[in-house]
């Protein structure tokens, strides 16, 4: 349905079940509680998920629950646990659905929260699934190799792929040229 300015939306809404959020360019306002803060660095934001979300129960099949919220102006102000409300404006950031809050639009909750827990298991290979769980508290099972970590610093991006090898770049395996 319609919401109203100041109405609060689901993460799960704003995230949407498709490759972008059905809600760029819109102003929202969402709850949840902080799973990752970074302060310093490229990233200048924080991530949100809602409460009680996560585990082995999926309440949104196909959407995430979780969110980054890109805010200079608040992301020192947040610490993991804290239940917070943000107002901003959904953007796409390199294809992480995001929320860019300005300096007024973080609220410190002293409402309580339900925990979130951590997704657990394989890394998803299909991109559908990896959307899914797009700024959501994951622990990884099983057996899992950094393959990349060239943009941590800046982005924090870090590859990981199931196994124990990394995955290979086409010069390992061939000589340079048509066939790499």
């Amino acid at each position: 349905g319609s919401d109203e300015p100041g109405d609060v939306v689901p993460i799960a809404r704003i995230q949407g079940t498709g490759d972008s959020s059905p809600l760029v360019d819109q102003a929202v306002t969402t709850e949840g509680v902080v799973t990752a803060a970074y302060p310093e660095g490229g990233l200048r934001g924080y991530t949100v998920q809602t409460p009680g979300t996560g585990g082995d129960s999926d309440l949104t099949p196909g959407a995430s629950d979780g969110i980054f919220v890109y805010s200079p102006d608040t992301a020192g102000l947040v610490r993991v646990g804290d239940h917070v409300r943000v107002s901003g404006t959904v953007a796409e950031y390199y294809g992480q659905t995001q929320i860019s809050v300005s300096s007024g639009g973080l609220s410190l909750l002293d409402t309580p929260a339900d925990a979130v827990t951590p997704v657990s298991g394989q890394l998803p290979e299909d991109p559908t699934a990896r959307e899914a769980l797009e700024g959501m508290l994951l622990l990884p099972t099983g057996d899992i190799t950094v393959t990349d970590a060239y943009d941590t610093g800046r982005y924090g991006e870090v590859r990981l792929v199931n196994g124990t090898e990394p995955l290979k770049q086409a010069t390992d395996v061939v000589a340079p040229g048509e066939p790499a």
